[in-house]
């Protein structure tokens, strides 16, 4: 059994962008497939979302966790470039770490590592 001390609220918010975005940033003609995996390590509950959509240059890694931080316009992509802001505001305040991992048209993996109490 999984057991994690972490808010209902946080997991949703961290989830939910991390999906919508994968959803979001498809490539065109291509159906969407979104991975979501667990792996047990000795000191961390670790979570991927991997999407198989446009992937992120390495260039960017750091700036989409900034605030209003967009790779695109709002006409090639809806949205407010807080998503994933947020979603790093969480975590690191609950003492969490997220990584992102990426392949420009080939897709992106995001990690979740929370570390076990």
């Amino acid at each position: 059994m999984l057991i994690i001390s972490f808010s209902k609220l946080a997991l949703s918010v961290i989830f939910n962008n991390l999906i919508e975005n994968a959803l979001k940033y498809k490539k065109q003609d291509v159906s969407t497939v979104i991975h979501i995996r667990y792996k047990d390590s000795p000191f961390y509950h670790i979570f991927e979302i991997q999407d198989n959509g446009i992937g992120i240059s390495s260039d960017f890694f750091e700036i989409i966790f900034k605030p209003f931080k967009r790779l695109h316009t709002k006409t090639e992509f809806f949205g407010s470039g807080l998503g994933l802001a947020s979603v790093k505001k969480i975590i690191e305040k609950l003492g969490k770490t997220i990584s992102v991992n990426s392949v420009v048209h080939e897709g992106t993996i995001f990690t979740v590592s929370i570390p076990k109490e």
